[in-house]
């Protein structure tokens, strides 16, 4: 979702070729949105731990959240941090 975080209004044309700047701001905007819009599956303490871009055409966002393992609960009472990361580029091909 933060790779696609702008409008169309925003996409420039250089040489022929369409491309997009994307803003930190935005991308962070937009995954919060769509985060809010989605079920979590269950998760515990979701949190974005980053939604942002480097570059302004790759999007990278962590989120972590707590699992409660199912059989394992007793080891771990409080459930395990977990965390990913994805980035996605905003290509126009």
């Amino acid at each position: 979702m933060g790779a696609e975080a702008f409008d169309l209004d925003d996409v420039v044309v250089t040489d022929g070729t369409p491309g997009v700047v994307l803003q930190p701001a935005d991308v962070r905007r937009d995954v919060t949105a769509f985060l809010a819009s989605t079920p979590n599956g269950g998760f515990e303490g979701l949190v974005i731990e980053e939604a942002t871009t480097r570059d302004g055409e790759t999007a990278s966002v962590t989120l972590s959240a707590v699992w409660r393992p199912p059989i394992v609960t007793v080891f771990f009472p409080k459930g395990l941090r977990i965390e990913t990361t994805a980035t996605a580029r905003a290509v126009f091909g």
